[in-house]
């Protein structure tokens, strides 16, 4: 079906209007309005050179202060990388030779203390970088960053780097690609924040003085603390922290104000103290203490479940008792994965060990810090050669 055709006229009073209002639009002066930026915030930040000293605060508690000056070549040798390489790099990162006199006269170039450990660094990351895919998703770039993909994602968008379609990426599953360069800007933007040093994150405070997180950063914002973004010197992850004297402005006030609950703890609190998680304090007041639980406010006025601090005391010496433990190694099994080796549930392994001569070792769970039973490989064969009947055989001995 063909669209009709209209003469000009027919539509000549509807556009009066609209012309009379472009008409007064063009007479606007326009000089004032603020011109769209042609990059985006973190665009620019792209655009500034990383501070020498942010590449390397994490290298300094590591290495003496009194590491070897190297000369380009000997650093060549030592990374096994062309003398070009080394000289080239150490301009791009900001660093440069100095003048040394020789103990035979003249004087040779040489580069400052940590030189060598930081292009080692470099090279290692630019190795690692090489091997990626043109196309990477925000889990690997995340992985590689130490950073969640979520955030990898929000940076994107901020640098206005859109992902591709739908594709097979590095692990075969299919999904959405980011060319591996994106990766390149989000770690310049990780190494523009500055590292911590002795600053210190809300965490740290309520560790230290036991008062509520909430509380204390509302009490640093009346004091006008100020806060800001910086690189934590062992994680490397990016979060708030404030100025070192912010320790000392909440002492003063506690002793002011001390806390509503006294020194009675909730569980969280306790967790932060004991330097545990949550759910190992939560388990234990719930099975041995929660007797002695009472309603107490907190920092903030309000009704939260607290804990003497007698069990807080019990607590410390549980945890420190626990740390005297031998922490499990690889070739040590728990119930768990005791069972997965012998490809049973934990039930069929639980109603044999009985009538085996093993005693499990109590040890440190490596990833939690937990106590748990755990087993030597030799273990598994013991089991197997059990006769299949065994727990027959033991009900009728037991009805006899």
């Amino acid at each position: 079906m063909e669209r009709p055709e209209f003469p000009l006229e027919s539509n000549k009073h509807a556009c009066e209007p609209i012309e009379d209002f472009i008409n007064e639009v063009e007479q606007f002066d326009v000089s004032t309005i603020m011109p769209i930026p042609e990059n985006t915030y973190y665009q620019e930040l792209l655009l500034q050179p990383i501070p020498l000293e942010n590449r390397i605060a994490h290298l300094i508690p590591h290495v003496e202060l009194t590491a070897v000056k190297h000369v380009a070549h000997s650093i060549a040798t030592k990374l096994g990388v062309d003398k070009k390489w080394v000289i080239n790099t150490a301009l791009s990162l900001g660093i440069e030779t100095q003048a040394e006199i020789k103990i035979n006269g003249g004087t040779r170039e040489v580069y400052p203390p940590l030189t060598l450990e930081l292009l080692e660094e470099e090279l290692g990351w630019l190795r690692a970088y090489e091997s990626l895919n043109e196309q990477v998703s925000a889990f690997t770039i995340g992985k590689f960053l130490a950073r969640h993909p979520d955030w990898v994602r929000y940076m994107a968008a901020e640098l206005e780097v859109y992902h591709t379609p739908k594709m097979k990426l590095e692990s075969g599953i299919r999904g959405y690609g980011y060319p591996k360069q994106l990766t390149l800007q989000l770690r310049h933007l990780i190494l523009l924040t500055p590292h911590a040093a002795d600053r210190l994150t809300l965490d740290t405070l309520a560790g230290i003085t036991g008062r509520e997180k909430n509380w204390i950063e509302r009490k640093l914002k009346e004091r006008g603390v100020e806060h800001d973004q910086r690189r934590s010197l062992l994680s490397g992850t990016i979060v708030r922290h404030f100025p070192p004297e912010s320790l000392d402005i909440i002492n003063e006030i506690t002793e002011n104000e001390p806390a509503p609950a006294g020194n009675w703890l909730t569980v969280g609190t306790m967790a932060r103290l004991i330097g545990k998680d949550y759910e190992w304090v939560q388990v234990r007041v719930q099975k041995k203490y929660l007797d002695q639980a009472a309603f107490r406010l907190d920092d903030d006025h309000k009704k939260k479940i607290h804990y003497p601090p007698e069990v807080f005391g019990l607590l410390q010496q549980e945890a420190k008792e626990a740390e005297s433990y031998e922490i499990a190694g690889t070739n040590d099994l728990a119930l768990s994965a005791l069972a997965r080796q012998l490809g049973r549930d934990q039930k069929w392994v639980v109603a044999r060990l009985p009538y085996t001569t093993v005693d499990p070792i109590v040890k440190r769970n490596p990833v939690n810090n937990r106590l748990l039973s755990y087993y030597s490989e030799d273990v598994v064969g013991i089991l197997l050669e059990l006769p299949q009947d065994i727990l027959k055989r033991n009900s009728k001995q037991t009805n006899r």
